[in-house]
């Protein structure tokens, strides 16, 4: 049986997904303190006016280049194509996002915090309405990992999407920070890693606490007579281990950095993903956190920013490909280190 998803070509879910992706740009803006939440508006009215030119696309509707934007409801309604049409909702609510947006954006006038919230309820009750009406599936149903180049990292994203909407909330978390995970340690420099201008330095594995630091400082005439270790090696243990995990949380914060993400975001990615770790062996293992209850805006923030680093990474890679004499072949043949 051929389900609504099927029905719609690549192109045009891939579409939907951006119209979502900046609907959920606009969400993320919203929830800013005042005046930063402001933007928002536009990313709001850009997510609704992409979907309307794709709607009328979809719907065979013979649209005026000039066509203003409340002209769409008649353009695309039952009266207008007769049974090829959908008589879309939220006019009224719609008609308020424009005109804030255009007061906001051409004469200067701020909307304030009441009205940003407003546009928000607006705009998400009318993808909820309509995407059903005019391409046949529900607007939660739109996979914005379609967005996302990296093939293991699209996988990852879609499995987090799925076992999210099973209800296993946690497992859906640490999935997201494998897709992020990923997106790094399966760039083009993995396997060089000081060609790469998101390296910062070469990559630490394996961070020892400070009291394998200890042990390893230990005198072997001096452990032999006391079984303790010398003096200060405890305390230089310490700082050795406070150092080296200061360096690993800075090459991963000047990652984001450096493509163009806001530190900010990492850190509450960062906070609200559980922590997952890989032994030696292979095995997986997610930290618990006591009281653990990620909300679905939680979720999407995190997928959201998943899928940005993701189009960012790919951006960079695409301009500092490396070349052919900095390859691992390259270096095995004598390249120098």
């Amino acid at each position: 049986m051929t389900t609504p998803q099927q029905c719609l070509n690549q192109l045009t879910m891939k579409r939907l997904a951006f119209i979502r992706f900046l609907h959920q740009q606009g969400v993320d803006q919203s929830r800013l303190p005042e005046p930063v939440n402001f933007t928002s508006v536009l990313s709001f009215h850009d997510s609704v006016e992409h979907f309307l030119i794709l709607a009328g696309e979809h719907l065979g509707a013979a649209l005026s280049d000039h066509i203003k934007f409340l002209q769409y409801w008649g353009e695309l309604g039952t009266k207008k194509l007769g049974s090829g049409g959908v008589d879309l909702s939220g006019k009224v609510a719609m008609d308020r996002l424009n005109r804030l947006r255009n007061a906001f954006k051409h004469v200067g006038s701020l909307p304030g915090d009441a009205a940003v919230e407003q546009c928000r309820g607006d705009v998400a009750a009318f993808f909820e309405e309509n995407t059903p009406k005019v391409f046949g599936i529900a607007y939660d149903e739109i996979n914005l990992a379609s967005l996302i180049p990296q093939d293991e990292t699209r996988t990852l994203v879609n499995e987090a999407t799925s076992e999210w909407g099973s209800g296993r909330h946690t497992h859906a978390m640490s999935l997201l920070r494998d897709a992020y995970s990923v997106l790094f340690s399966g760039s083009p420099w993995s396997d060089r890693p000081k060609d790469s201008p998101l390296a910062f330095g070469p990559r630490i594995r394996h961070v020892m606490n400070k009291k394998k630091t200890a042990a390893v400082l230990y005198q072997p005439d001096h452990q032999k007579r006391r079984g303790v270790p010398p003096r200060g090696a405890e305390a230089l243990g310490e700082q050795i281990a406070a150092t080296t995990n200061s360096v690993v949380e800075l090459q991963a914060a000047m990652q984001v950095v450096a493509i163009g993400i806001d530190y900010h975001k990492y850190h509450r990615f960062q906070m609200l993903t559980p922590g997952v770790f890989y032994s030696l062996a292979g095995t997986r293992e997610v930290h618990d956190i006591p009281e653990y209850a990620p909300t679905r805006e939680h979720f999407d923030y995190c997928r959201q920013f998943v899928i940005t680093v993701a189009l960012r990474l790919a951006e960079v890679e695409a301009h500092v490909p490396p070349p052919p004499w900095r390859t691992q072949r390259g270096a095995a043949d004598g390249a120098v280190e």
